[in-house]
Protein backbone atom coordinates (compact mmCIF):
# COMPACT_ATOMS: atom_id res chain seq x y z
CA UNK A 1 0.00 0.00 0.00
CA UNK A 2 1.27 3.82 -0.78
CA UNK A 3 1.77 5.74 1.70
CA UNK A 4 2.00 9.71 0.90
CA UNK A 5 3.99 11.91 3.68
CA UNK A 6 3.78 15.84 3.29
CA UNK A 7 6.42 17.73 3.20
CA UNK A 8 6.96 21.16 3.70
CA UNK A 9 9.41 23.38 1.55
CA UNK A 10 8.44 26.77 0.76
CA UNK A 11 6.77 27.62 -2.83
CA UNK A 12 6.52 23.65 -3.24
CA UNK A 13 4.25 21.10 -2.85
CA UNK A 14 6.31 18.57 -1.75
CA UNK A 15 5.40 14.48 -0.84
CA UNK A 16 7.29 11.75 0.11
CA UNK A 17 5.50 8.42 -1.49
CA UNK A 18 7.10 5.32 -0.60
CA UNK A 19 5.44 1.17 -0.82
CA UNK A 20 7.54 -1.02 0.88
CA UNK A 21 5.80 -3.92 0.40
CA UNK A 22 7.20 -3.36 -3.81
CA UNK A 23 10.44 -1.15 -2.63
CA UNK A 24 8.79 1.78 -4.16
CA UNK A 25 10.52 5.08 -2.65
CA UNK A 26 9.37 8.27 -4.37
CA UNK A 27 9.48 12.18 -3.75
CA UNK A 28 7.95 14.30 -5.44
CA UNK A 29 8.18 18.78 -5.43
CA UNK A 30 6.15 21.02 -7.72
CA UNK A 31 5.78 24.89 -7.80
CA UNK A 32 2.85 25.89 -6.12
CA UNK A 33 2.54 29.23 -7.78
CA UNK A 34 0.54 28.87 -10.51
CA UNK A 35 -2.26 26.54 -11.17
CA UNK A 36 -1.60 25.72 -14.13
CA UNK A 37 -0.11 22.13 -15.57
CA UNK A 38 3.24 21.52 -14.37
CA UNK A 39 6.13 20.61 -16.15
CA UNK A 40 7.88 17.90 -14.53
CA UNK A 41 11.14 16.37 -14.78
CA UNK A 42 11.53 12.39 -13.82
CA UNK A 43 14.85 11.41 -12.25
CA UNK A 44 15.73 7.68 -11.93
CA UNK A 45 18.67 7.42 -9.48
CA UNK A 46 19.77 5.18 -6.68
CA UNK A 47 19.87 6.84 -2.84
CA UNK A 48 21.53 5.82 -0.36
CA UNK A 49 19.24 6.64 1.98
CA UNK A 50 15.42 8.78 2.04
CA UNK A 51 16.30 11.90 3.71
CA UNK A 52 19.19 11.89 0.74
CA UNK A 53 16.38 11.48 -1.68
CA UNK A 54 14.40 14.51 -0.03
CA UNK A 55 17.59 16.38 0.08
CA UNK A 56 18.14 15.71 -3.45
CA UNK A 57 15.03 16.04 -4.88
CA UNK A 58 14.73 19.43 -2.82
CA UNK A 59 17.84 20.74 -4.63
CA UNK A 60 16.39 19.47 -8.03
CA UNK A 61 13.24 21.59 -7.32
CA UNK A 62 14.73 24.50 -6.60
CA UNK A 63 17.41 24.03 -9.52
CA UNK A 64 14.00 23.83 -11.84
CA UNK A 65 12.65 26.72 -10.66
CA UNK A 66 15.36 28.74 -11.26
CA UNK A 67 16.10 27.80 -14.63
CA UNK A 68 12.59 28.16 -15.50
CA UNK A 69 12.94 31.63 -14.13
CA UNK A 70 16.33 32.63 -16.00
CA UNK A 71 14.82 31.29 -19.13
CA UNK A 72 11.55 32.71 -19.09
CA UNK A 73 9.75 29.51 -19.35
CA UNK A 74 6.62 30.21 -18.61
CA UNK A 75 5.24 26.35 -17.04
CA UNK A 76 4.97 25.32 -13.57
CA UNK A 77 8.11 23.55 -12.74
CA UNK A 78 8.76 20.36 -11.08
CA UNK A 79 10.80 17.14 -10.31
CA UNK A 80 9.98 13.92 -9.58
CA UNK A 81 13.06 11.47 -8.19
CA UNK A 82 12.38 7.73 -8.11
CA UNK A 83 14.74 5.40 -6.34
CA UNK A 84 16.27 2.96 -8.17
CA UNK A 85 17.42 -0.38 -6.91
CA UNK A 86 20.02 -2.95 -7.78
CA UNK A 87 17.47 -5.67 -7.43
CA UNK A 88 14.58 -4.67 -8.70
CA UNK A 89 13.76 -4.29 -12.71
CA UNK A 90 12.90 -0.74 -14.28
CA UNK A 91 9.71 -2.38 -15.76
CA UNK A 92 8.48 -3.49 -12.36
CA UNK A 93 9.36 0.18 -10.70
CA UNK A 94 7.68 2.24 -13.93
CA UNK A 95 4.45 0.14 -13.44
CA UNK A 96 4.85 1.38 -9.27
CA UNK A 97 5.12 4.71 -10.72
CA UNK A 98 2.60 5.07 -13.21
CA UNK A 99 -0.04 3.68 -10.91
CA UNK A 100 0.89 6.29 -7.77
CA UNK A 101 0.66 8.75 -10.77
CA UNK A 102 -2.65 7.92 -12.72
CA UNK A 103 -4.22 7.79 -8.85
CA UNK A 104 -2.22 10.97 -7.76
CA UNK A 105 -2.38 13.11 -10.70
CA UNK A 106 -4.68 11.86 -13.64
CA UNK A 107 -4.11 14.55 -16.55
CA UNK A 108 -3.26 17.21 -14.18
CA UNK A 109 0.98 16.87 -15.21
CA UNK A 110 2.89 16.84 -17.92
CA UNK A 111 6.20 14.61 -17.43
CA UNK A 112 9.46 14.35 -19.01
CA UNK A 113 12.96 12.47 -18.18
CA UNK A 114 16.65 13.19 -19.92
CA UNK A 115 18.23 10.25 -18.83
CA UNK A 116 18.60 7.12 -16.35
CA UNK A 117 16.32 4.41 -17.94
CA UNK A 118 16.80 2.04 -20.08
CA UNK A 119 15.89 1.69 -23.53
CA UNK A 120 13.15 -0.35 -23.43
CA UNK A 121 12.09 0.76 -19.95
CA UNK A 122 11.47 4.33 -21.48
CA UNK A 123 9.52 2.90 -24.05
CA UNK A 124 7.54 0.99 -21.46
CA UNK A 125 6.92 4.11 -19.74
CA UNK A 126 5.90 6.43 -22.37
CA UNK A 127 3.40 3.29 -23.25
CA UNK A 128 1.92 3.37 -19.90
CA UNK A 129 2.08 6.43 -18.44
CA UNK A 130 -0.27 9.54 -20.22
CA UNK A 131 1.51 11.81 -18.54
CA UNK A 132 4.81 11.31 -20.28
CA UNK A 133 5.32 13.84 -23.29
CA UNK A 134 6.42 12.19 -26.44
CA UNK A 135 10.39 13.88 -26.18
CA UNK A 136 12.50 12.86 -28.54
CA UNK A 137 15.78 11.91 -26.60
CA UNK A 138 18.46 12.54 -29.11
CA UNK A 139 16.56 16.36 -29.57
CA UNK A 140 16.88 17.40 -26.03
CA UNK A 141 20.25 15.96 -25.53
CA UNK A 142 21.42 17.98 -28.77
CA UNK A 143 19.35 21.55 -27.21
CA UNK A 144 20.62 21.24 -23.96
CA UNK A 145 24.31 20.68 -25.51
CA UNK A 146 23.50 23.03 -28.23
CA UNK A 147 22.59 25.36 -25.37
CA UNK A 148 25.86 25.46 -22.92
CA UNK A 149 27.82 25.38 -26.20
CA UNK A 150 26.24 29.36 -26.65
CA UNK A 151 27.24 29.59 -22.82
CA UNK A 152 31.05 28.61 -23.86
CA UNK A 153 31.12 30.90 -26.86
CA UNK A 154 29.88 33.50 -24.66
CA UNK A 155 32.21 32.63 -21.94
CA UNK A 156 34.79 33.32 -24.29
CA UNK A 157 33.21 36.70 -26.15
CA UNK A 158 33.14 38.13 -22.65
CA UNK A 159 37.16 37.15 -21.84
CA UNK A 160 38.49 37.55 -25.47
CA UNK A 161 36.11 39.25 -27.52
CA UNK A 162 35.56 36.47 -29.94
CA UNK A 163 33.49 33.38 -29.51
CA UNK A 164 36.09 31.05 -30.87
CA UNK A 165 37.12 28.77 -28.75
CA UNK A 166 39.96 27.40 -31.32
CA UNK A 167 43.03 26.18 -29.15
CA UNK A 168 41.40 26.49 -26.07
CA UNK A 169 41.35 23.52 -23.59
CA UNK A 170 38.03 22.32 -22.54
CA UNK A 171 37.91 19.51 -20.14
CA UNK A 172 34.13 17.81 -20.14
CA UNK A 173 33.81 15.54 -17.04
CA UNK A 174 30.72 13.32 -17.52
CA UNK A 175 29.33 11.64 -21.11
CA UNK A 176 26.16 11.05 -20.88
CA UNK A 177 24.31 12.11 -24.04
CA UNK A 178 24.23 16.10 -23.22
CA UNK A 179 27.85 15.77 -22.72
CA UNK A 180 28.77 13.50 -25.75
CA UNK A 181 27.00 15.91 -27.98
CA UNK A 182 28.83 19.25 -25.79
CA UNK A 183 32.44 17.03 -26.81
CA UNK A 184 30.92 16.69 -30.06
CA UNK A 185 31.00 20.64 -30.62
CA UNK A 186 33.77 21.48 -28.67
CA UNK A 187 36.10 18.95 -30.98
CA UNK A 188 33.98 20.57 -34.26
CA UNK A 189 34.92 24.03 -33.40
CA UNK A 190 38.85 23.07 -33.21
CA UNK A 191 39.43 22.91 -29.05
CA UNK A 192 41.73 20.89 -27.10
CA UNK A 193 39.44 18.65 -25.63
CA UNK A 194 39.78 16.20 -22.49
CA UNK A 195 37.03 14.06 -21.54
CA UNK A 196 36.51 11.69 -18.38
CA UNK A 197 33.87 9.19 -17.48
CA UNK A 198 33.51 6.44 -14.93
CA UNK A 199 31.75 4.25 -18.20
CA UNK A 200 34.82 3.27 -20.36
CA UNK A 201 32.33 2.03 -22.93
CA UNK A 202 31.35 6.12 -23.30
CA UNK A 203 34.95 6.83 -24.04
CA UNK A 204 35.03 4.58 -26.34
CA UNK A 205 31.73 5.04 -28.45
CA UNK A 206 33.00 8.89 -28.65
CA UNK A 207 36.02 7.73 -30.56
CA UNK A 208 34.34 7.77 -33.61
CA UNK A 209 33.12 11.20 -33.63
CA UNK A 210 36.18 13.48 -31.81
CA UNK A 211 39.71 13.63 -30.87
CA UNK A 212 40.44 13.64 -27.51
CA UNK A 213 42.51 13.34 -24.59
CA UNK A 214 41.51 11.39 -21.41
CA UNK A 215 41.57 12.21 -17.56
CA UNK A 216 40.09 10.43 -14.39
CA UNK A 217 37.03 12.14 -13.13
CA UNK A 218 39.17 12.22 -9.61
CA UNK A 219 41.95 14.73 -11.29
CA UNK A 220 39.31 16.71 -13.76
CA UNK A 221 39.37 19.28 -11.98
CA UNK A 222 43.07 19.72 -11.47
CA UNK A 223 43.91 19.36 -14.82
CA UNK A 224 45.10 22.83 -17.21
CA UNK A 225 42.08 23.89 -18.61
CA UNK A 226 40.54 27.25 -19.86
CA UNK A 227 37.09 25.62 -19.33
CA UNK A 228 35.62 23.03 -17.10
CA UNK A 229 31.99 21.65 -17.69
CA UNK A 230 30.19 19.36 -15.53
CA UNK A 231 27.86 16.98 -17.52
CA UNK A 232 28.31 14.67 -14.43
CA UNK A 233 26.72 14.03 -10.98
CA UNK A 234 25.53 16.95 -8.73
CA UNK A 235 27.17 18.55 -5.86
CA UNK A 236 30.71 18.06 -7.48
CA UNK A 237 31.77 22.06 -6.87
CA UNK A 238 32.12 21.81 -2.77
CA UNK A 239 34.95 23.67 -0.70
CA UNK A 240 37.85 20.91 -1.90
CA UNK A 241 36.95 21.01 -5.24
CA UNK A 242 37.05 24.58 -5.59
CA UNK A 243 40.00 25.01 -3.58
CA UNK A 244 42.58 23.25 -5.99
CA UNK A 245 40.37 23.80 -9.56
CA UNK A 246 42.80 24.78 -11.94
CA UNK A 247 40.36 25.85 -15.12
CA UNK A 248 40.25 29.26 -15.79
CA UNK A 249 36.21 29.47 -16.22
CA UNK A 250 33.98 26.65 -15.18
CA UNK A 251 30.51 26.17 -16.91
CA UNK A 252 27.61 23.79 -15.09
CA UNK A 253 25.62 21.35 -17.21
CA UNK A 254 23.72 19.10 -15.13
CA UNK A 255 21.92 20.60 -12.13
CA UNK A 256 23.00 21.57 -8.84
CA UNK A 257 27.10 21.59 -9.20
CA UNK A 258 27.53 24.00 -6.21
CA UNK A 259 27.26 22.78 -2.87
CA UNK A 260 27.69 26.21 -1.15
CA UNK A 261 28.07 30.05 -1.49
CA UNK A 262 31.75 29.15 0.35
CA UNK A 263 32.50 27.09 -2.59
CA UNK A 264 31.44 29.55 -5.04
CA UNK A 265 33.73 32.28 -3.40
CA UNK A 266 36.62 30.32 -3.57
CA UNK A 267 36.25 30.44 -7.51
CA UNK A 268 35.63 34.29 -7.27
CA UNK A 269 38.74 34.85 -5.31
CA UNK A 270 40.63 32.47 -7.51
CA UNK A 271 39.02 34.65 -10.50
CA UNK A 272 37.78 31.37 -11.74
CA UNK A 273 34.27 32.30 -13.66
CA UNK A 274 31.46 30.28 -12.79
CA UNK A 275 28.59 29.86 -14.99
CA UNK A 276 26.07 28.19 -13.16
CA UNK A 277 23.96 25.05 -14.68
CA UNK A 278 20.81 26.73 -14.80
CA UNK A 279 21.82 29.19 -16.49
CA UNK A 280 23.78 27.50 -19.06
CA UNK A 281 22.08 24.02 -19.22
CA UNK A 282 18.55 25.06 -19.88
CA UNK A 283 18.36 23.92 -23.39
CA UNK A 284 16.68 20.88 -23.43
CA UNK A 285 13.65 22.24 -20.89
CA UNK A 286 13.62 25.59 -23.61
CA UNK A 287 13.06 23.07 -26.58
CA UNK A 288 10.42 20.92 -24.55
CA UNK A 289 8.73 24.12 -23.86
CA UNK A 290 8.75 25.17 -27.53
CA UNK A 291 7.24 21.76 -28.06
CA UNK A 292 4.61 22.19 -25.93
CA UNK A 293 3.66 25.83 -27.38
CA UNK A 294 3.74 23.94 -31.19
CA UNK A 295 6.55 26.28 -31.58
CA UNK A 296 9.51 24.32 -32.42
CA UNK A 297 10.43 26.94 -35.42
CA UNK A 298 11.70 29.31 -32.83
CA UNK A 299 14.05 26.88 -30.95
CA UNK A 300 17.24 28.09 -32.69
CA UNK A 301 16.15 31.42 -31.71
CA UNK A 302 14.97 30.56 -27.95
CA UNK A 303 18.63 28.37 -27.51
CA UNK A 304 20.76 31.57 -29.03
CA UNK A 305 19.14 33.57 -26.06
CA UNK A 306 20.90 31.21 -23.82
CA UNK A 307 24.19 33.13 -25.10
CA UNK A 308 22.77 36.15 -24.91
CA UNK A 309 21.96 35.80 -20.71
CA UNK A 310 25.58 34.55 -20.50
CA UNK A 311 27.26 37.18 -21.35
CA UNK A 312 25.02 39.65 -19.88
CA UNK A 313 25.59 37.89 -17.02
CA UNK A 314 28.99 38.22 -16.98
CA UNK A 315 29.15 41.95 -17.88
CA UNK A 316 26.97 42.69 -14.92
CA UNK A 317 29.30 40.50 -12.67
CA UNK A 318 32.44 42.04 -13.80
CA UNK A 319 30.71 45.21 -13.10
CA UNK A 320 29.16 44.94 -10.07
CA UNK A 321 32.40 43.14 -8.88
CA UNK A 322 30.10 40.10 -7.76
CA UNK A 323 30.68 36.05 -8.57
CA UNK A 324 28.18 35.60 -11.49
CA UNK A 325 26.22 32.85 -9.36
CA UNK A 326 25.73 35.85 -6.67
CA UNK A 327 24.37 38.19 -9.45
CA UNK A 328 22.70 35.38 -11.10
CA UNK A 329 20.60 34.64 -7.94
CA UNK A 330 19.52 38.14 -7.43
CA UNK A 331 18.36 38.30 -11.41
CA UNK A 332 16.14 35.30 -10.32
CA UNK A 333 14.97 37.13 -7.02
CA UNK A 334 13.88 39.82 -9.37
CA UNK A 335 12.23 38.01 -11.73
CA UNK A 336 10.24 35.91 -8.72
CA UNK A 337 9.05 39.63 -7.09
CA UNK A 338 8.15 40.85 -10.03
CA UNK A 339 5.94 37.50 -10.96
CA UNK A 340 4.25 37.76 -7.67
CA UNK A 341 3.68 41.03 -8.18
CA UNK A 342 1.66 40.54 -11.48
CA UNK A 343 -0.24 37.64 -10.13
CA UNK A 344 -1.30 39.55 -7.34
CA UNK A 345 -2.88 42.25 -9.33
Amino acid sequence: MIKIDPIGLEGFSMMQVSDPENNFNCVVAISNKSDSIPLVELKFDTFNSPNQQVDLTTKYAKANEKKFLYADIKHVPGVMTVNVQKDKSQISLIENLTNFISNQYKNKIALYISDGLSEDAYYHLKSTCPQMLDIDLDAYSKAKAKGAFYSLRALQQFLSSSKSIKHKHIVVRGLDKVGTEISKLVDKNHANLTVCDKDEQKINDLYASAYFGICTLEEAHKVLSDVYILCDKSDHLDKTITQDLKALAVIGVSDCQLTSNKAGYNMHTKKILYVPDYVSGAGGVVMIAKQLEGNKKSLEKELDKIFTRTLSLLNHSSKLRKPPFIVAEQHIQNKSKTQETEKSQ
